[in-house]
């Protein structure tokens, strides 16, 4: 992928592309276009700046007499900025912009708009949104991204999409990148539960023995009785305390394992 040091940025670009046009210097177009191009394959794409490009792609066709591919750039630069113009290319190429939309066949649908190759873990986007590859997609001129998992950039291009046809694009290799898979099953859950539960239960009863000790010293007649109750509840107070433990230990381990 490109380095993101030698990363361009496409908006000057595009605003040279409507320069070049707008004063008949087309032949500066090839280069400038080929620039846009390259930055989007390595920057983040504005819809906005998007369809300026596309339009100042649009108008150097309908200066090179191509008004198929001049169509195919003006449709999707009013998909994408239904209201907007690049105002420097006038008028009269608005009005035949505006013309060869009108010839379109309003419910052309294009084929299917797929990644050939594509690295698994990076994330398509097409025109500056993602989106699941493959898919229908519109007939016009497309911007197709892949997206890393930290967001950057690292594949761009544009392709033509024409009515009712599919189309391929060729992806290079990328660097693998970790594909998040199903969590592992937690084994010995049942266990652990069943640990806890049957020890909640010996600490309640050894709880409850200790209570019945209190009584039973009340009601002792001498003492040797009361001191052998006392012996059995410090007993019993002890394996509650235990009983306890192993409880909270089995919930940590059945949510921990």
């Amino acid at each position: 992928p490109p380095a993101r040091a030698a990363c361009e940025d496409a908006a000057p670009l595009v605003e040279a592309e409507i320069a070049a046009v707008s004063e008949g210097r087309i032949e500066a177009m090839p280069d400038l276009s080929g620039r846009v191009e390259a930055s989007l394959g390595c920057s983040p794409a504005d819809p906005a700046l998007l369809a300026r490009h596309f339009s100042a792609l649009g108008a150097w066709m309908v200066i090179e007499d191509s008004p198929e591919d001049a169509g195919l750039a003006f449709a999707t630069a009013a998909r994408l900025d239904p209201d907007g113009w690049p105002e420097a290319l006038g008028g009269e190429m608005r009005e035949a912009r505006d013309a060869i939309l009108a010839e379109q066949a309003e419910d052309a649908v294009a084929g299917e708009l797929r990644l050939d190759g594509a690295t698994p873990g990076y994330r398509p986007a097409v025109d500056g949104a993602e989106r699941e590859l493959p898919a229908p997609t519109s007939a016009g001129l497309h911007l197709v991204q892949l997206l890393a998992p930290d967001d950057a950039v690292v594949f761009g291009r544009i392709v033509a999409v024409p009515p009712t046809a599919p189309v391929a694009v060729e992806v290079p290799p990328l660097p693998p990148v970790a594909v998040a898979g199903p969590a592992p099953p937690r084994r010995h859950r049942v266990t652990w539960l069943a640990l806890s539960g049957g020890s909640a239960l010996l600490a309640g009863g050894s709880a409850l023995g200790a209570l019945y000790q209190d009584g039973r010293m009340r009601r002792a007649t001498d003492a040797e009785e009361v001191d052998a109750a006392f012996r059995t509840q410090q007993v019993l107070a002890a394996s509650t305390w235990t009983f306890a433990g192993l409880a909270a230990g089995g919930l940590v381990l059945q949510f921990a394992l």
